[in-house]
């Protein structure tokens, strides 16, 4: 596996994995309830969603 490919594996999935560490210290350190969370993931999803189709494109152009 090259740098480059490394780079672009984390430009690619790094949005996803803020979204769940985020999620994770959400209900592990800040104990909140998983169904206050829905409106702040649906966002974060749409958001990671959004990402990676930019990205997709900007890479496949």
């Amino acid at each position: 596996m090259s740098v480059p490919y490394t780079l672009w594996m984390l430009r690619f999935f790094g949005p996803v994995i803020l979204m769940v560490l985020w999620v994770c210290y959400q209900l592990f350190i800040r104990k909140k309830p998983l169904k206050s969370l829905t409106n702040d993931a649906l966002a974060a999803f749409f958001f990671v969603a959004v990402w990676i189709t930019l990205s997709y494109f900007g890479l496949h152009s």
